[in-house]
């Protein structure tokens, strides 16, 4: 009698790859929605940074910032518009992440998704 024995391949475990791209669409998914959810972590990713720099080139209109290689003079919006676009993604990639990251380990998001060490 010969027996058989089933090899442990990724597809009989059920933690194939392709198991991990859907869990990990459907978490991208979870996400996208609970940010745009907060509406002031929107505010302040996408709006805040349009507000200033509406304010600075409306309050330095006036102003010349330098010239382009045309010979063309720079606006505010332009002198001001790589700044508030770091701004943006400065706040939306460190400073929402680090507050993200405290509220799922104090709710326990973190520990059910193995990111934070459990306490014994």
């Amino acid at each position: 009698m010969s027996a058989v024995t089933a090899s442990a391949s990724p597809t009989t475990t059920g933690f194939g790859p392709v198991r991990t791209v859907r869990l990990g669409l459907a978490r991208v998914g979870y996400e996208v929605r609970s940010y745009f959810r907060q509406g002031d972590t929107v505010f302040f990713t996408f709006l805040f940074p349009l507000v200033m720099l509406t304010i600075f080139s409306i309050a330095f209109s006036d102003a010349e910032f330098g010239r382009t290689p045309d010979g063309d003079p720079v606006t505010a919006a332009q002198y001001y518009l790589p700044a508030m676009l770091a701004a943006g993604v400065l706040l939306s990639g460190l400073q929402n992440m680090a507050t993200d990251i405290a509220m799922e380990k104090s709710d326990g998001t973190l520990k059910r998704l193995a990111g934070a060490p459990s306490r014994r």
